[in-house]
This record gives structure tokens, sequence and C-alpha cells, in this order.
């Protein structure tokens, strides 16, 4: 939707603003202004326009495979053992160490939920 307009004013004396008549635009030569002698004539134009612009989006997320059975779990245990067991090469600071315990604790946390996959998807459940 849009909406706007124009006014124009004038002619008026450029010099001191005080409103002319309109004959005298084309006369020659100029008669000067009553104020303040100028024969320079100015012109006032305005224009407005306004616009109003309404959009939406929308979207819609859409997860990956969430399942967890036990193939993917041993999947990741793999690569996980991975990790474990490559060498270490930088120094071993308590940091360091710790970093490395708590990877070590969470592989046996993976093998352990691993179990549990394996349980449910057997025949006996």
């Amino acid at each position: 939707m849009t909406a706007g307009g124009a006014s124009t004013s004038g002619p008026y004396c450029s010099q001191c603003g005080v409103p002319r008549s309109a004959d005298i635009v084309q006369a020659d030569p100029r008669p000067p202004c009553p104020k303040c002698g100028d024969t320079a004539l100015g012109w006032s134009l305005t224009a407005s326009d306004t616009v109003s612009v309404t959009d939406s989006v929308s979207a819609a997320l859409t997860p990956a495979n969430q399942a967890r059975g036990w193939e993917r779990r041993w999947a990741e245990i793999q690569r996980e053992l991975a990790a474990v067991t490559a060498p270490r090469t930088n120094g071993m600071s308590s940091d360091a160490i710790h970093e490395a315990a708590q990877r070590l604790m969470s592989y046996f946390g993976l093998a352990y939920h691993l179990k549990d996959a394996l349980i449910t998807a057997s025949p006996q459940g």
C-alpha cells in the first residue's frame, strides 16, 4: 500500500520570502520585490510518500535420524576407541591427564549403553 502527495508554493521572493503574484513570473522586466527590491523568484516543491511492507517467513526443522540402535552405538564406540588409543604427543599436564581419564570413562559409558541396545535388539528382549 502506498500513499503520498505533493505540494508546491510560490512564487515568492527568493531573498526575503514575501509571496509574489503569479502574473509577474513572465513579466519582462520583472518588477522588484516591494520589501527588499530583489527580482529573483523561488518556488518550493514538497513530495512525500509512505510505503508499508509486510513479509513473513516460516521454517520447519526436521532432525536427522535419531535412532540409536546397536549398529549406531557400535560405530560410535569404534570412533571413540580410535581416539582413546591414539598416542599422546603433548605434555602430560594435570589437565591433559584429567581429559584422558574423562575420555576413557566416556568410552566405558558408551560400551555400557551398547550392551543395553544389544539386549533390546535381541529376540529374547
